[in-house]
């Protein structure tokens, strides 16, 4: 094997053994508080398909990717032709969220900017603003909404690599896995960072009001965040993509193992707080 092809097989064969061991105490608990026969066919049928899925990674060949699949996000945007700009925003509570804006083309004029409606993206659960890169030009959900005069906007929760920062980095140390950097939860998302974000673009942009894209979790933390502090009243109008409350009828071995068994606090012993 050459040198990354080692590494990524390395990776893939980490992955295996945690999801043996994952799948080991799913198992051991699963078996010992219930004898629901549906709840075993759903665990065999998550572990083959988690199975399969690290087959597929490890001996799968992969396509010839395209040029824009080795791009950072600023070299996507601006190599199509559009303007990309970096935004750090500051909560309530001390962290520092990244943003990223696409607020026309290259060949546009600042004055061109002003005056566009402005959209927020936000991304998922274990996810980032990358996400809303992936797929094809003409895929590209900010370049369609840049495409059709849209000042785009698209925002990132605390605690994924896009966001590693604090006002107080001391004390709220990224790479700690102990300090109050990482005690936070969907909570503080929809608390601090919804609110941080939406006002932030209204201010830096003169709108009144936007429009919010939410994707899964996204969605949630908009819901909640609307309870606590009544954002709606600066949105003009709310899209969800995949939009989610609840996890109680999420029939998953996954969700069954953090709901049913210690697998968190084993984390915490082994000084495992960041799962993003």
């Amino acid at each position: 094997l050459k040198t990354g092809e080692s590494k990524n097989y390395i990776i893939h064969m980490r992955k295996f053994i945690l999801f043996i061991l994952v799948l080991a105490a799913l198992v051991s608990n699963v078996s010992a508080k219930y004898s629901n026969a549906e709840m075993i066919r759903d665990l065999a049928v998550g572990s083959w398909r988690v199975l399969t899925g690290l087959a597929e990674d490890i001996y799968y060949t992969t396509p010839e990717l395209t040029e824009d699949a080795y791009k950072s996000a600023p070299e996507f945007y601006q190599s199509n032709g559009y303007r990309f700009e970096e935004h750090k925003i500051v909560t309530e509570d001390g962290y520092i969220l990244t943003a990223w804006r696409i607020p026309g083309k290259i060949t546009e004029s600042a004055k061109e900017f002003r005056g566009k409606p402005a959209v927020m993206l936000q991304h998922g659960c274990l996810d980032n603003s990358g996400t809303f890169i992936v797929g094809f030009k003409n895929q590209s959900l900010p370049l369609i909404l840049s495409e059709e005069g849209y000042d785009v906007w698209i925002t990132n929760n605390r605690g994924n690599f896009n966001s590693y920062e604090h006002v107080n980095p001391q004390e709220y140390s990224v790479f700690d896995m102990q300090s109050k950097y990482w005690n936070f939860s969907f909570d503080s998302m929809a608390y601090y960072d919804v609110p941080s974000n939406v006002d932030y673009i209204l201010d830096y942009t003169s709108n009144e009001k936007l429009t919010y894209i939410g994707h899964s979790q996204g969605t949630m933390q908009f819901f909640a965040g609307n309870a606590m502090k009544n954002i709606a009243a600066k949105i003009d109008s709310f899209i969800g993509l995949g939009p989610v409350i609840y996890v109680d009828n999420i029939r998953s071995p996954i969700f069954a193992l953090l709901k049913n068994t210690s697998l968190i606090n084993l984390l915490e012993w082994f000084g495992i707080n960041n799962v993003l």
